[in-house]
């Protein structure tokens, strides 16, 4: 029996929940500041194509943006124009940039989202649905 429990610890370690997910964008939000960071879905790559991604102000933002996404299992890319600058952008594999897109539309760093407890069924099981499993 010890067994089956360990394995399944291990294994709901490997899952990432909605909620889970909104916190930790939320941390890499109030450590920003006055720094901006968000989701653009008009990137352009260095081949000229449009992309999704991130675009950041900050080092700090960028390794934070980037082991989120690698949780996620997410593909993406570094980008910087000034070598001179740690302004840049995270460009985000094409064939993950629907998934992407569906959680982190409209974020930036301005904003938090929080978890409220509204009594609506349906509102309070998006943080508990599965967004990524890793495999």
């Amino acid at each position: 029996m010890t067994e089956k429990k360990a394995a399944f610890t291990k294994a709901t370690s490997k899952v990432v929940t909605y909620g889970e997910l909104m916190r930790e964008m939320n941390k890499i939000a109030q450590a920003s500041g006055t720094d901006y960071a968000g989701f653009a879905i008009d990137l352009k790559s260095v081949d000229g194509k449009k992309v999704c991604g991130f675009e950041f102000a900050t080092a700090q933002q960028e390794m934070a943006l980037s082991a989120i996404l690698d949780k996620l299992g997410i593909e993406h890319s570094h980008v910087h124009k000034d070598i001179k600058s740690q302004k840049g952008e995270l460009h985000i594999a094409a064939r993950h940039a629907k998934h992407a897109t569906d959680l982190f539309y409209a974020w930036s760093s301005l904003i938090t989202i929080e978890q409220r407890i509204t009594g609506n069924a349906e509102l309070d099981a998006q943080w508990q649905r599965i967004v990524s499993k890793a495999r």
